[in-house]
C-alpha cells in the first residue's frame, strides 16, 4: 500500500497517443518508488479526473495526494480549475490531505532544462 500518490495532472486528450508518454512516465515510477505511487489525471476529454484517483487512493486508505500540474505556467487551470477541483475533494475527503503543487513550468530544474534546450537549437553543434 502507498502512503501517499503523487498525481501527474495534465490537461487531457481523446487522442490515446498524446497520453500514452505521461502514462508510461508515472508507470515507469511505480518500479522505483517506496512508499509512493504516481498516477496520472486529466482536466478534460478522457479519464481518469482527479476525483476518479483520489477516490480509488481513499479506498486503498492513501490519506496524503500532492498533485502535480504538468502545466508550463499557472493560467487558467492551475489558478481556478484545479485550486477548485481539490477544495471539492478536501470536501468530500475531510480526513485526507491534498496538495496542490506548483506548475511544473514554474520549477527551477524544469526552466534549466528548458534553457539547455533551447540554447541547443540557438547554437547547434
Amino acid at each position: 500500500m502507498s502512503e501517499r500518490i503523487l498525481v501527474l495532472m495534465l490537461h487531457g486528450s481523446s487522442d490515446p497517443r498524446w497520453r500514452q508518454p505521461f502514462e508510461e512516465l508515472a508507470h515507469s515510477f511505480q518500479r522505483l518508488s517506496q512508499g509512493s505511487s504516481v498516477q496520472v489525471a486529466y482536466l478534460q476529454h478522457t479519464g481518469p479526473t482527479l476525483a476518479q484517483v483520489v477516490a480509488r487512493g481513499v479506498q486503498a486508505r492513501v490519506s496524503r495526494f500532492q498533485v502535480l500540474p504538468l502545466f508550463l505556467s499557472a493560467g487558467g487551470h492551475v489558478s481556478r480549475d484545479l485550486p477548485r477541483l481539490c477544495d471539492e475533494i478536501r470536501r468530500e475527503f475531510p480526513a485526507i490531505d491534498v496538495e496542490l503543487l506548483p506548475p511544473m513550468g514554474e520549477h527551477p530544474a524544469f526552466q534549466r532544462m528548458l534553457r539547455e534546450i533551447i540554447a541547443g537549437y540557438l547554437d547547434p553543434p
